[in-house]
């Protein structure tokens, strides 16, 4: 029976970290499903989506926000620029990054230069303005 236990413990532990990578999508709506904290002022749009892309970095020995994808955009926003501010409890985690919308596509945001680990962002801000 003791060794059962001791199987058990380490699955448990990989479930854990799945479950945190599972978590790392993001809706931005009036939809209450997002895995993390949100804020936004959207001048010109009523809701976007946005996705982490996170990678393992070998020299931290942690997993890192690699870029951030802003996606949904309508088109009323071209022109308009388009930022994200990672934070946890408040307090900026990293760069406050941005982007002139140019045209219909996804906005993507490189953070990978920043060292962000994914386990200290629990808030993400998004504004288009």
């Amino acid at each position: 029976m003791k060794m059962r236990k001791l199987l058990v413990l380490p699955v448990i532990g990989v479930l854990a970290v799945l479950s945190m990578a599972a978590a790392a999508g993001l809706n931005i709506d009036n939809t209450p499903t997002a895995q993390v904290g949100s804020d936004l002022d959207l001048t010109c749009d009523s809701a976007v989506q946005v996705y982490f892309n996170n990678n393992w970095d070998a020299g931290t020995n942690q997993f890192e926000v690699d870029t951030v994808t802003v996606a949904g955009i309508s088109t009323n926003c071209i022109g308009k620029t388009v930022k994200v501010q990672l934070t946890a409890g408040g307090n900026e985690v990293g760069p406050t990054l941005g982007n002139v919308h140019a045209a219909d596509v996804n906005e993507v945001f490189n953070f990978a230069p920043s060292n962000i680990s994914t386990l200290s962002v629990t808030d993400v801000h998004v504004v288009i303005q």
